[in-house]
């Protein structure tokens, strides 16, 4: 095989390695050093490989490179059981406008994205540099852009759980300020952390494991509260983001902000009122 790129960070190496994957394309990365990576190819796929290269250097945040991740990590195969349709309608009668409005917006921009990812990007994105934009939109809206079906359905399917919760027990008001709070110290976190290139409700869904945990602890029986199997999964998907472990770059930094956020919200003094 032929050395074609080296990556300087191996996760961007991956990322490319399982777009090309997805488009037909093997190819073959190899570790070199700390954190670099070479990527291999055959002869016959040399100058279709080189063209791909070049565009992902160009536009390294591309929402095709990141759809692919995660469209390998989920079988061509999977078949819902039938026990998915029940469990859809309950969570659908347990949630809030507020709720299904998010849910909205994530899907209306997740279908524009697909359209016109660059202009939707440039304007949606955290800014590259801070300047004077402090107090600009930007470092709330990365929250509800997602870069491929999977990536949306896996959020969103925990929002709709813990977010309905949280508004039939707190109400719509308290969930917004909520959103806009989780979701502004989280991607902060992350751009200081990254720089400008993450999106998605994910670290909004942590600060809702955090708060739930902590709030069904401190006010047992309430329809506000963290299953203990999904806490524990949220965690153990953390701990394996920071050991560069999972099959796509994750927003390390906003998902361990989001769930700090929520313990430290759930500090607050709240009634157990009876849920809306």
């Amino acid at each position: 095989m032929i050395a074609i790129a080296q990556f300087t960070n191996r996760r961007d190496a991956q990322i490319f390695a399982d777009y090309c994957e997805a488009k037909g394309l093997p190819v073959k990365v190899e570790l070199v050093g700390d954190d670099k990576a070479v990527l291999y190819v055959s002869a016959p796929i040399l100058n279709l490989v080189h063209e791909e290269v070049r565009h992902f250097q160009q536009h390294p945040t591309d929402p095709r490179y990141q759809a692919a991740a995660w469209q390998l990590a989920v079988p061509k195969d999977l078949k819902l059981p039938k026990s998915i349709t029940p469990l859809f309608r309950r969570i659908w009668q347990r949630t809030g406008p507020l709720t299904l409005l998010v849910v909205a917006v994530c899907i209306v921009l997740y279908i524009l994205l697909q359209i016109s990812p660059q202009q939707l990007l440039n304007e949606l994105m955290a800014p590259a540099e801070a300047d004077n934009s402090w107090f600009s939109l930007r470092w709330l809206t990365p929250a509800f852009l997602h870069f491929s079906i999977e990536h949306l359905a896996f959020n969103l399917l925990a929002w709709m759980i813990y977010a309905g919760r949280m508004e039939r027990q707190l109400g719509s008001q308290f969930l917004l300020g909520f959103v806009v709070v989780t979701a502004v110290t989280s991607n902060l976190l992350q751009w200081l952390a990254t720089g400008p290139n993450f999106g998605g409700l994910s670290g909004v869904c942590f600060a809702l494991f955090g708060f739930a945990w902590l709030y069904g602890t401190r006010y047992p029986k309430q329809i506000l509260h963290a299953e203990r199997t999904d806490l524990v999964v949220s965690l153990i998907f953390l701990a394996l983001g920071f050991a560069d472990m999972l099959w796509v770059n994750t927003a390390n930094y906003a998902h361990l902000g989001g769930f700090i956020i929520g313990l430290v919200l759930a500090l607050l003094p709240f009634p157990a009122t009876k849920p809306r």
